[in-house]
């Protein structure tokens, strides 16, 4: 006796299970599967029963159960347990996932515990250096603030004295060498009083201890004077500087200020542009803000070097500049001062088209603390 099963376990074909066929002539027949693994669950040698799983070649797996009858047959019953250890399988292949995934977690959880501490550490030491420096600017800025009466006297008397030999205003100098030499100490002196100003300037500046003094003004009127303070260095050199836009333009900031915005931006770009160029002021009213564009024709700046522009003490090199003696504060107070009126400013240029500054100054400041003044 046999089942289909048995007859598809064993390739038989129906021809040779058939009743009377020798037990032999079966087994001979029988085409019995490849075992790739063999793993044995019970086995009682002395009743003739073995249970085992096998792996067949084909990768499916039968679960095996043989049994002695009492009339010294054999029975063998296999179940096809294929479903059952994929999914085994695939729930250990799942479980070693998780604890690897479980492991990588509890090491990234460290990392990122010791990356805390370091940053932490990092941060820690930042703020601390950090207020390091700005004591040790506030304490630079307080100490040039100070000494503006020590450091402006002197300079002041070289100039007067320097002036007074070069004018001979007591008589005659005996040798012509000696009124060049008050000369050069005359100009040089007055170079050095206006970066010495531009320093202390700064300097107020960072130190917050400089005030606004707002009022009722007019834009046009300040940038007319402006322009007639350094008409005679643009026309030395055939520079022609003129005003465009509005004619005038009320508003409220304050006038030294804003003056010495304009004349450190004029100075700037009659400075650097070459004879029979030209310096245009532009006179404008954005919303609730005035808008002053100074263009000029001058050599430019590359792109790379305009991030310098508006920094203390930071100048651009080039044919220019390398000709030209400054502070290197002209835009960094003039851009301070746009920012103390709540106020932007914007700078553009490229090599051979010239330098184009534009400054946003509110009608009203945008201000927390200053003096305000009714006009």
């Amino acid at each position: 006796m046999c089942n289909s099963k048995y007859k598809q376990f064993y390739n038989l074909n129906d021809d040779v299970v058939v009743p009377g066929t020798p037990y032999e002539r079966v087994i001979a027949a029988a085409a019995a599967p490849i075992v790739r693994s063999q793993v044995t669950v019970s086995d009682n040698k002395s009743s003739g029963a073995h249970t085992y799983e096998a792996q067949l070649e084909d990768g499916n797996w039968l679960h095996i159960d043989e049994r002695r009858t009492n009339d010294g047959g054999y029975v063998s019953v296999g179940t096809d347990i294929t479903s059952l250890k994929r999914s085994q399988q695939h729930q250990q292949k799942s479980e070693q996932e998780l604890k690897a995934t479980i492991t990588d977690l509890r090491h990234s959880r460290r990392e990122l515990e010791q990356q805390k501490q370091q940053l932490v550490d990092l941060m820690e030491k930042y703020a601390l250096e950090k207020n390091r420096a700005e004591a040790a600017n506030q304490a630079k800025s307080e100490f040039l603030a100070n000494i503006s009466h020590e450091l402006r006297t002197p300079l002041n008397a070289i100039i007067g004295f320097s002036e007074v030999m070069e004018n001979g205003l007591f008589g005659p100098v005996g040798n012509q060498k000696y009124v060049e030499y008050a000369k050069d100490i005359h100009e040089s002196g007055k170079y050095l009083l206006e970066v010495i100003n531009d320093v202390l300037d700064m300097s107020k500046i960072e130190a917050g201890r400089l005030n606004l003094d707002v009022k009722s003004l007019d834009a046009g009127e300040i940038i007319n004077d402006s322009i007639r303070v350094v008409a005679p260095a643009a026309s030395e050199r055939s520079i022609e500087v003129k005003k465009v836009g509005l004619k005038e333009l009320k508003m409220r900031a304050d006038r030294r200020a804003v003056k010495q915005i304009l004349l450190n931006l004029l100075s700037n770009a009659v400075k650097f542009t070459p004879e029979n160029g030209k310096v245009t002021v532009r006179l404008a009213k954005a919303k609730d803000h005035a808008k002053i564009t100074i263009t000029d024709t001058g050599i430019g700046i590359p792109d790379t070097e305009l991030g310098k522009l508006g920094r203390p003490f930071e100048q651009v090199e080039n044919q220019l500049t390398k000709s030209h003696r400054g502070s290197g504060l002209g835009l960094a107070i003039s851009r301070s001062l746009v920012e103390m009126h709540g106020g932007k400013f914007e700078i553009k240029s490229s090599e051979t088209d010239g330098t184009m500054v534009v400054c946003h100054l509110p009608l009203k400041p945008i201000l927390s603390s200053v003096n305000v003044d009714a006009a």
